[in-house]
Parts: structure tokens; C-alpha cells; sequence
């Protein structure tokens, strides 16, 4: 329900009280931040001061289908993004999550809307599956390339960056090849924003990490540097809050989609489809679909009828090591993606590889040339090295908690019950009260819970860490 004009002011008047930083760090396995968390000097203090703990993503674990689930609460099934691309029977053609708008790719409400309803102004910098929206003041969805971006982007938004001096002119460099410079561009995008908007809840996504796991593996030297970097532009962005008189109140929730794994085998889809025997007819029946360590098959023959040519392919694919399981049109409702006879994205078969395997389609004919990838993800929610991280660390939230079992959908109504929110219609996750303080919703600022501004790189005792540890 839309909030009344009253209520709308009076909660715009305490939006200097408790912003909220919701910043995703794509690809960052809770495995991960453990081991490296003596460099990580900003999310270290907020592990060490928050509610914290380990994040169990969906099926299949990868950045789309986590992300909409994070906003929401519900399984991807419920959201309709099951997967970052699939094969649309409607339309007869392989969709990109990141080409439709938001009303297209996701169902259903998320914690954008109930944000709005209850008069609140957000901002979105790189965040999936937020292109058009009109829930937030302020949108700079994850699209590619300049002209998607003007489109995609909140009207006048992207002038709004020329005009303070940001290279809009040169977008599709960044989004396509530049992924330092992206993340760069997005920090001081989301400092401009807080300096000259404040927005009550500010999104922001970084992605560098999860583009050197892929390129090198997610424990070689340039990961590692990568998420380096992005402990360093957090540490900018809650230096922005401080300097702009924020931080007393701010709330900070760390979040990630998925983990990684090492990989260093290749299976490609091309030369399955060739040993399988295929006819011509048979191949141009059947559409194989990558996402991650998923191979989806779909039968898109007119009549839906493309059973021998399924039936060839699985049966060649069951026969090789290097595949870990498979669900065919009779046992494919397991994997909770839909049922593909009245859902139109639904896949008919999902062949799942093993953990260090990648899966490709080489444009080269060597069938033994190794993948040029060396991690990779999209499997397994329950594997431990593809759990993601929840951190969360503010006035409204537990002290030195420990959390367990946390999952993705458990986000979105976690922070609704924390900030007082609304989700419309019914969500699959739960709150999780393990992770709020008692009575924060009325909760004024304390000794124990207003931050001390720290030097560089020093461990206050206040509560929350807020103040960068290292920042510019």
C-alpha cells in the first residue's frame, strides 16, 4: 500500500538516520573472504562487528538468477529468472537476462518496490536486473555499451554523469573489456550519489573479482588483488557516508551470489552433439543453452516431439566422466527451474558437469585444447565453495553474530524486517530475527552503536564498523 503523504514525509525526514548500503561483491565465496580477510581490512571489521555468515545461492548458482532472489526472497522458478540466458519458446531465440527490463526478466515484487512504497529514495549503480526501474530515484543498471545504458538508465542520469565529468562516452569499453575501470566508475558513481543525493538505500555491485576468478582461478594472485580492490572501494564509499555525516547511523549488508570453482577441464557442447550421432534434422531440434557448469537442452521442434534426438544426445553425454548428473524430461521438476510444459524458459533436460569441469563450445576444431577459463560456477547450491557471504553490520543489526544456514531468499525479508518494509504476495525465505538486533525498529542512536571516526586502517571498538579502514 502506498504510504500517505504524512507518513512519506515523516519517513524521508529519517532517511538521514539510517541509509543503508546494500553492495554486492559478485563472485565472493564466504571460503574466500575467510582466508583473505587479514587484507581486507573494511570487511573485515564489518565480519568481525556484524551479523555474519555463510550464504546458501539457488540452482544453478550464477549472478542473474542469485541476484533476483536476493531482491525478492523467492526461488527462481517463482522470479522467472532461472538462469543468466535461456531458451525462450515464445520468441523461438536464446534470451540474455541482462537484455530485458526489469517487468520482462523478474516477477513479482522485490525490496526496491517495498522500499518506494514506504517513501523511500534509493539509488542502483550496476545492480542485475534493474534496467528501466522505476522504484528508484536514481538507476544505472548492469546493461552493456553506452546506447543500452542511456535506455536502461534512469532519464537524465547518465547526462547528469557527462555533465559532472564521467567518461559516459566510452561505456561500452568499460562494461565489455575494462572491469577495474568499471568497478572504478562505479565507486565514484555511488560517492557522487551519496554526496550530492544522499538516497536512503544505495545498491551497488562490483564485478572485477568475479571477471579474474574466471580469467585465473578464484585463489590465483589476480583474484585475490580484485577483491583486494573491491575491500578498497567499499572503503571509499563508507568514507563518502562519514565525510557527508552518515556513517552515525549507517547501515551496511555485504553481500555475494555465489563461490567459485577451480576448473581445469573442458567439455564441449560442439563435439557432444557430433559423437551423439546427430542427423541434421535431429541437431536443429534440439537447443543446448550454457550457464555455468549447467547444459540445458531444449526441444524446440514444432511439435515438441524431438524425443530420439534427446534421447541420443543424453544417452552420449551419460556415458562420459566428466558429466555428474542428469535430469530428462521425466525427473527435470526436481531442480525446481519450472515445469517446461506450461513455463516457457523451463529447459526439457539439465546435464550437470563436474565442479572442475567447464563447460565450452571452442570456436577452434582441437577437441583437447584445455578451456581458456580457470574458474568457474553454476552448480550445486549446497557445495560449500559456492556459498556466498551475507555481512551485515548497523544499529538495527546483531553484534558479533554468527548466522548458519542463511539463504539467498532469506535476504530480501530479512532486511524488510529490519527497516520495517513490506514485500507484497508471498516470498520463499524467511526473516531471519537471528540476524537483527531486539527492538531496532525504534532504536535511537546509542554510545555502543554510534561509531568513533578511526584512522586508517585501525580497529575501534565502536559498533558498527562503519568508518573505512582504508580509504582515500
Amino acid at each position: 500500500m502506498v504510504c500517505t503523504t504524512q507518513t512519506a514525509h515523516a519517513a524521508q525526514g529519517a532517511a538521514l538516520d539510517d541509509p543503508v548500503l546494500l553492495l554486492s561483491i559478485d563472485g565472493l565465496g564466504y571460503d574466500r573472504l575467510l582466508a583473505s580477510r587479514a587484507r581486507l581490512p573494511n570487511l573485515r571489521r564489518l565480519l568481525q562487528r556484524g551479523a555474519a555468515g555463510p550464504l546458501r545461492t539457488v540452482f544453478p548458482s550464477l549472478t542473474w538468477p542469485a541476484h533476483a532472489s536476493l531482491l525478492s526472497g523467492r526461488e527462481p522458478a517463482k522470479t522467472g529468472v532461472i538462469g543468466n540466458r535461456w531458451f525462450d519458446r515464445a520468441s523461438m531465440k536464446v534470451v540474455q537476462a541482462w537484455q530485458l527490463d526489469r517487468r520482462e526478466a523478474l516477477r513479482g515484487d522485490t525490496l526496491l518496490e517495498a522500499a518506494h512504497r514506504a517513501g523511500w529514495t534509493s539509488a542502483v549503480v550496476l545492480w542485475p536486473l534493474t534496467s528501466r526501474l522505476a522504484a528508484a530515484a536514481w538507476v544505472l543498471p548492469e546493461v552493456y555499451g553506452e546506447r543500452a545504458m542511456r535506455k536502461a538508465a534512469t532519464p537524465g542520469f547518465v547526462d547528469e554523469l557527462q555533465a559532472a565529468g564521467f567518461p559516459t562516452d566510452r561505456l561500452d569499453r568499460l562494461t565489455h573489456e575494462e572491469a577495474f575501470e568499471l568497478d572504478s566508475f562505479s565507486r565514484d558513481v555511488a560517492t557522487m550519489l551519496i554526496e550530492r543525493h544522499r538516497p536512503r538505500l544505495l545498491l551497488l555491485h562490483l564485478l572485477s573479482y568475479d571477471t579474474m576468478a574466471h580469467r585465473y582461478g578464484p585463489d590465483a594472485r589476480p583474484a585475490t588483488w580484485a577483491l583486494e580492490l573491491c575491500d578498497r572501494y567499499l572503503g571509499d564509499v563508507l568514507a563518502a557516508y562519514h565525510e557527508a555525516g552518515l556513517s552515525a547511523r549507517l547501515h551496511v549488508v555485504v553481500v555475494s551470489d555465489h563461490g567459485f570453482a577451480a576448473v581445469h577441464d573442458g567439455l564441449s557442447s560442439k563435439f557432444v552433439v557430433q559423437d551423439a550421432a546427430l542427423s541434421r534434422k535431429e541437431s536443429a531440434q534440439l537447443e543446448l543453452v550454457h550457464n555455468g557448469h549447467t547444459l540445458w537442452v531444449y526441444d524446440r521442434s514444432p511439435k515438441r516431439d524431438a524425443h530420439k534426438a534427446m534421447k541420443k544426445l543424453l544417452e552420449r553425454l551419460q556415458r562420459d566422466e566428466r558429466v555428474e548428473q542428469i535430469w530428462g524430461p521425466e525427473t527435470i521438476a526436481q531442480l525446481g527451474l519450472g515445469d517446461p510444459r506450461s513455463e516457457a524458459r523451463a529447459p526439457d533436460a539439465v546435464v550437470l558437469v563436474r565442479p572442475e569441469v567447464m563447460l565450452w563450445n571452442p570456436k577452434r576444431r582441437a577437441r583437447e585444447r584445455k578451456p581458456t577459463w580457470r574458474g568457474m560456477h553454476g552448480t550445486r547450491p549446497e557445495r560449500p565453495e559456492m556459498h556466498g557471504v551475507f555481512v551485515a553490520a548497523g544499529p538495527r543489526f546483531a553484534h558479533r553474530r554468527r548466522l548458519d544456514s542463511m539463504r539467498v531468499i532469506d535476504v530480501a525479508p530479512t532486511l524488510a524486517a529490519a527497516f520495517g518494509l513490506q514485500l507484497e504476495g508471498p516470498v520463499d525465505g524467511q526473516a531471519r530475527r537471528d540476524a537483527l538486533r531486539r527492538a531496532t525498529t525504534t532504536a535511537s542512536p546509542t554510545k555502543a552503536s554510534t561509531p568513533a571516526p578511526a584512522r586508517s586502517g585501525s580497529e575501534s571498538a565502536t559498533m558498527p564498523s562503519t568508518t573505512p579502514a582504508n580509504s582515500k
